[in-house]
């Protein structure tokens, strides 16, 4: 499998990591590169290992999923509220679940701006479309249009 980037690299942009944090963020990052691949490969986008601009966005991208997880609070926490007398404050975390994934911004900076927003056709069918559920001289549910048996 294609690795797109490293611990190093996630390092070298954002901050060293704790012992016991590298670990995870080796697993991390081969499941970021994954989707990141198999994303491409849907779309038809070749992976050119020798483009250095294609690689480090690929390399950035995939650092970025990885360092949302991080940065999430943990445990599938909401939201969080405090009070103090008659003054409140409610947060909610935008990645509690820790998931890896791909922003907008990702999305354009692979190639794949306007992947997600796409509208697709859909053919609505009516009652009109379908044949009459009915014979004549025997009784039928309005609501379902199907004979009413005794």
């Amino acid at each position: 499998m294609l690795y797109l980037a490293t611990v190093d690299d996630l390092q070298s942009g954002w901050r060293e990591l704790a012992s016991d944090e590298v670990e995870i963020a080796e697993t991390l990052l081969a499941r970021a590169s994954a989707k990141i691949v198999t994303l491409l490969n849907q779309h038809n986008i070749d992976i050119d290992t020798s483009d250095e601009l294609q690689m480090l966005n690929l390399t950035t991208v995939t650092c970025n999923m990885v360092k949302r997880v991080f940065m999430a609070p943990g445990n599938g926490v909401q939201s969080v509220t405090q009070g103090i007398g008659s003054t409140n404050a409610t947060l909610a975390f935008l990645n509690a679940d820790e998931s890896l994934y791909l922003t907008k911004s990702d999305r354009e900076t692979l190639g794949l701006s306007g992947g997600m927003n796409k509208y697709r056709a859909v053919h609505a069918r009516t009652w009109a479309d379908e044949e009459p559920a009915f014979q004549s001289g025997v009784p039928f549910s309005l609501a379902t249009g199907l004979p009413v048996r005794d």
